[in-house]
C-alpha cells in the first residue's frame, strides 16, 4: 500500500505544469486555419468553409424550383504551424505558417485556390490548474492566394492578416496540450489588373470569427 501511495506521489508531482512555461521552455503547434471570409462573395472561389478549415460537400442550385444537374463537389483543408520560444515565463514568442487549399470539381473541370502566408506569432499563459492553462494570443501574417481555373491564367492576390483570440490548454500530460479557444482575424486581400493598357487596383477586406482547435508540445 505505501508502494502504490509514493508512485501516486510521484506522478502528480510531474504532472504539475508550473515548468511548461517558464522561460527558456519551447512550444510547437498545430491548428487549424480558416481563412475568414476570403471565399465568400467577391472573394475567389464559392465554396463554403467552416471555423474549423476543413470541409467537404457538394453545391446545389436551383433554377425557378429546378436543381441544376451540375452539382460542383468541394473540398477545403487549411492548418497552421507555428514554433515559439519563452522569453519569460508565461509569455512566448515565435512565427507560424498557414497553409490553405480549396478545390472545387464539376465534371471534367476543376478550380483550386492555394494560400500561403507565415509571420510573428505572440502567447501569453494563464495558470488555472494543475492540468490547465489559458491563454491569449496575437498573430500577423503576410503572404499571398493563388486562384487558378481551367484553361485560365492563374490570379494572385497579396494578403495580409491580423488577428487574436483566448482559449484554454488542456493538458492530459505534462508535455502535450490540447488546444480549445475563439479567434477573431481581418484578412485584407490587394489585386491588380491591367486591361487594354488601364491598371484597375483592387483591396478587399474580410473579417470574421473562427474556432481555435489544435495541439501543442512543449519541452
Amino acid at each position: 500500500m505505501r508502494k502504490i501511495t509514493f508512485l501516486s506521489i510521484l506522478f502528480l508531482s510531474a504532472f504539475t505544469l508550473k515548468s511548461q512555461t517558464e522561460q527558456g521552455k519551447f512550444l510547437l503547434g498545430f491548428n487549424n486555419f480558416s481563412s475568414t471570409g476570403l471565399l465568400g462573395e467577391g472573394g475567389g472561389l464559392i465554396a463554403p468553409t467552416n471555423g474549423f478549415g476543413i470541409a467537404f460537400g457538394q453545391n446545389k442550385t436551383k433554377v425557378n424550383g429546378t436543381t441544376r444537374d451540375e452539382k460542383p463537389k468541394y473540398t477545403t483543408i487549411g492548418f497552421s504551424l507555428d514554433g515559439h520560444y519563452f522569453l519569460i515565463d508565461n509569455l512566448a514568442a515565435g512565427v507560424g505558417v498557414n497553409f490553405f487549399n480549396q478545390t472545387i470539381k464539376e465534371g471534367n473541370e476543376k478550380a483550386t485556390l492555394n494560400l500561403l502566408m507565415a509571420g510573428p506569432r505572440l502567447r501569453y499563459f494563464f495558470p488555472l490548474s494543475d492540468n490547465v492553462k489559458a491563454f491569449v494570443r496575437g498573430n500577423a501574417s503576410f503572404g499571398s492566394a493563388k486562384t487558378k481555373f481551367e484553361d485560365e491564367d492563374e490570379d494572385k492576390s497579396n494578403l495580409t492578416e491580423f488577428g487574436g483570440g483566448l482559449g484554454v490548454s488542456i493538458f492530459p500530460n505534462p508535455n502535450f496540450s490540447v488546444n480549445l479557444g475563439l479567434g477573431y482575424s481581418i484578412f485584407t486581400g490587394k489585386d491588380e489588373n491591367t486591361f487594354l493598357g488601364t491598371t484597375t487596383k483592387i483591396e478587399e477586406t474580410y473579417s470574421g470569427v473562427v474556432f481555435d482547435v489544435g495541439f501543442g508540445i512543449f519541452f
